[in-house]
């Protein structure tokens, strides 16, 4: 077996066990109802408004719940605050209220 031959038979290993990583899915009884990511925007280009407001609940390696929130203006980096929460209701509804606050304000759903 040449070089070559060894290479594709690594390439085709390494191929396979990240189809079968990709393959394993989470049951349906495990799934949250939540939203877990909602994007905003505002854009108002008169008033030179760029801006952008992303939440997100997500669920760190050791199993606490976090709405991640991530706002700045459109083509920076802007700034991130997370917030820790007992359930998944919870950062739901938190969510929820954040979104409603920064419609009020003038954003809008991507």
């Amino acid at each position: 077996m040449g070089i070559g031959a060894a290479h594709s038979s690594a390439l085709t290993n390494a191929f396979a066990v990240r189809s079968l990583c990709f393959a394993i899915t989470m049951p349906d009884d495990l799934r949250s109802p939540i939203k877990h990511h909602l994007v905003l925007h505002r854009i108002k280009p008169e008033q030179s408004i760029r801006r952008f407001y992303n939440l997100m609940i997500k669920r760190d390696l050791f199993g606490t719940i976090r709405l991640v929130r991530h706002w700045g203006r459109i083509s920076t980096n802007g700034q991130e605050k997370a917030e820790e929460f007992g359930s998944e209701d919870e950062a739901g509804k938190a969510l929820e209220a954040l979104a409603q606050a920064m419609r009020q304000q003038g954003y809008r759903d991507l």
